[in-house]
């Protein structure tokens, strides 16, 4: 994980999570650059490169470099570009209890206007 990530710049600090149980690797690691810059280069070009057969993600910790951003927990987060499954589905049952709010409300138009039809002709009688 070094070797790849050094390309970018010095490492101040590298942690490579493991499974207390087992030692093995459990997929990820928390790297720190000396050089913020270095930190930049490594997102742009070290995002979505392959290790070992597998796709690496790169991503910012915001708690500490981010003012005043909040964890999605708390109401943050990065916006609509990550949002969780729990969240889509929430959405959607919104969408759905909206909708069938709004066919309720034209059917009952609908109905409104039938009777005041019905009762131009009954006094058109």
């Amino acid at each position: 994980m070094k070797r790849e990530f050094e390309i970018y710049g010095p490492i101040k600090k590298i942690r490579i999570v493991t499974d207390i149980k087992t030692g093995k690797s459990r997929g990820y690691a928390f790297i720190e650059y000396e050089h913020k810059r270095d930190f930049i280069t490594a997102y742009k070009h070290a995002d979505g490169k392959k290790i070992d057969n597998r796709r690496v993600l790169v991503d910012v910790e915001r708690a500490r470099i981010v003012k005043d951003w909040k964890p999605r927990r708390f109401g943050g987060g990065k916006g609509d570009t990550r949002k969780s499954i729990y969240d889509e589905k929430k959405e959607k049952k919104h969408k759905k209890s909206h909708s069938k709010e709004k066919s309720k409300e034209k059917k009952h138009e609908k109905e409104k206007r039938s009777k005041k039809e019905d009762r131009k002709i009954e006094k058109e009688k």
